[in-house]
């Protein structure tokens, strides 16, 4: 009981409700055990009884207990009067109902969140609740709310499917699922299962709950997209497998040291019947101890495995033995790749045995055609230098020093070609002589066979190394032939020490120039070479434009130069190779 005035009476059950004592109370006014943010309500009812206009008040309100906490109460009052209306005092009649009101809040809190998460979720979530038919049947279940993913998806709004049965919604009968929901209710356990919904045109993961008796919910993830690359990489390892059955090389995967998975290709390469037989072993089980250069197959083995995995591709010849012991000659190229977190090695392996024995017969082959050319230059060398001395003798026996000198000239042009042979001979190219090296014992050469004469001519030489075939030899050392002729016939008359000097270069574009000088008497006045008679000039051009395709001009110059430019045959213009 409280007095108009606030003074408090109360029963142990209130003193025990907020931990005062009875003599407590009655030191505390009305206000002091209201909580502050109800007492203007507590103000208002009061007011309200006191004036007469209602007869009494039903409020719920907050009071203070004495160790500062509050609690929530259920709280009827009316006012008693005396005789002549005046006020005597209020009797509240005061219910505890702090449990409650924590558990009302307890669950709007909780619905707040999920109504937060249930819109905020980017997963389709579907509430249902089932629907029986007489017999207690579930024939059928209704939409009952879904969220705003469902409304994006299905692109429709869910006042449109709220209350709709799944048998009109999905368009049949009965409805996608329905044994499946059926039994999740029934067994109150959750169903997880993928499904495609033809309205929605989608692939999803779905799980179904039971979330209140007869009620249960959906949540479904788009895994559309999931799908679809998991078809093509169905469809790519299909298509990869493919080609790693049917190719013609053998194709291994190893994990470590050891295989585990190999092409039919690779079975039938190393003679086993099945894969069993193949994977879980090292390669160097399918290798001799020893490798051709000497070093354990095991060992170096795992030196290019562990290469291989540090990054750097290996490719290299090795020798395998198949199952029967039988040799196998092969070329292996070792790849790492990463698979997850793990590195694996793809090995792919080539029986190169009758390559092998073909190359070894080609470079037989080879080798004999080899000796065969060396031998006929060696001969034809040979051949020429025969039919130079014959005809040497056969000069000097004639007597006649006229006959003598033609004869003299026809051996030269034998010897200069006769060295070219034999430069052919000695090389190692069969096909082509360094001009450098010719040109200087091709001038060495001509100089002795002329120390008759009794000029002596000394010779400089400035010579770049161009390798050349024997097209191009043959006619150069003719032309010098013709050349050192015409020095020791007419350029020195009066006798006395001479000078020839050979200029050996690449031009800028490729070709090659031959420049050649003396020192002597040089050319008359108005000399043009195309107009000469004589055998030897018409040779010099017929060697030059004809068979080297080039040019020739002469000069007069402090004696007769000769200026010789022609390219080179295709595949020689890049010097050395």
């Amino acid at each position: 009981m409280s007095s108009p005035s606030g003074e408090i009476q109360a029963n142990p059950a209130f003193c025990d409700m907020l931990g005062y004592t009875a003599g407590d109370l009655r030191r505390l006014n009305l206000r002091d055990i209201t909580h502050p943010e109800d007492w203007a309500e507590t103000a208002r009812i009061m007011n309200e009884l006191l004036a007469g206009r209602v007869p009494s008040a039903r409020s719920v309100g907050r009071f203070l207990r004495k160790d500062g906490k509050s609690i929530w109460a259920d709280v009827s009052t009316v006012l008693r009067r005396d005789d002549k209306g005046r006020p005597l005092h209020f009797f509240t009649t005061i219910y505890d109902i702090t449990d409650r009101i924590e558990a009302e809040e307890a669950l709007m809190a909780s619905e707040r969140r999920f109504h937060v998460l249930f819109e905020a979720m980017k997963e389709i979530v579907v509430l249902h609740e089932e629907v029986r038919d007489a017999a207690g049947r579930m024939v059928d279940y209704r939409i009952v709310d879904c969220n705003r993913a469902f409304e994006e998806i299905a692109g429709m709004s869910r006042d449109r499917v709220r209350n709709r049965l799944a048998s009109d919604f999905y368009g049949s009968d009965p409805p996608p699922y329905l044994d499946r929901y059926a039994e999740v209710l029934e067994r109150e356990r959750p169903a997880f299962f993928e499904a495609f919904s033809a309205p929605m045109g989608r692939h999803f993961s779905v799980s179904a709950f039971v979330f209140s008796p007869g009620r249960f919910a959906t949540v479904s993830t788009d895994i559309t997209e999931r799908k679809k690359m998991e078809n093509r990489l169905r469809e790519d390892e299909a298509k990869y497998r493919t080609l790693f059955e049917s190719a013609d090389d053998a194709i291994q995967l190893m994990r470590g040291d050891v295989f585990i998975d190999c092409n039919e290709r690779s079975l039938r390469m190393f003679g086993c019947s099945g894969k069993e037989e193949f994977i879980g072993r090292p390669p160097w089980e399918f290798s001799p101890p020893v490798q051709p250069d000497g070093r354990a197959s095991k060992d170096k083995a795992r030196d290019l495995i562990a290469a291989a995995k540090a990054g750097a591709p290996q490719r290299f010849t090795w020798r395998h033995c198949r199952l029967d012991g039988s040799p196998l000659e092969a070329e292996v190229s070792l790849n790492s790749l990463t698979l997850g977190n793990e590195v694996y090695l793809q090995a792919i392996v080539r029986d190169i045995g009758d390559r092998k024995t073909h190359e070894e017969e080609i470079q037989r082959a080879l080798k004999e055609k080899e000796t065969l050319i060396r031998e006929v230059y060696h001969r034809t060398k040979n051949n020429m230098n025969v039919i130079g001395a014959m005809l040497s003798l056969r000069a000097r026996a004639l007597g006649d020093p006229r006959i003598a000198d033609i004869f003299h000239e026809i051996v030269d042009r034998i010897w200069g070609m006769a060295l070219v042979h034999k430069k052919l001979y000695e090389s190692g190219d069969l096909h082509r002589i360094d001009l450098r090296e010719y040109i200087s014992d091709l001038a060495g050469q001509l100089t002795g066979s002329h120390k008759a004469t009794g000029i002596p001519v000394s010779v400089k030489l400035d010579l770049e190394e161009i390798p050349v075939p024997i097209d191009a030899a043959i006619p150069c050392g003719m032309i010098l032939n013709e050349l050192f002729s015409n020095v020791f016939k007419h350029a020195f008359p009066g006798g006395g020490a001479g000078e020839v000097r050979i200029r050996l270069a690449r031009a800028g574009d490729g070709a090659v120039e031959l420049d050649f000088r003396d020192n002597g008497i040089g050319l008359p006045p108005g000399f043009d070479f195309r107009n000469q008679t004589s055998l030897g000039f018409q040779t010099l051009v017929m060697l030059v434009e004809h068979q080297l395709l080039g040019e020739i001009a002469f000069g007069a110059d402090r004696g007769c130069a000769c200026r010789i430019r022609f390219p080179l045959p295709r595949g020689h213009e890049g010097g050395h190779e």
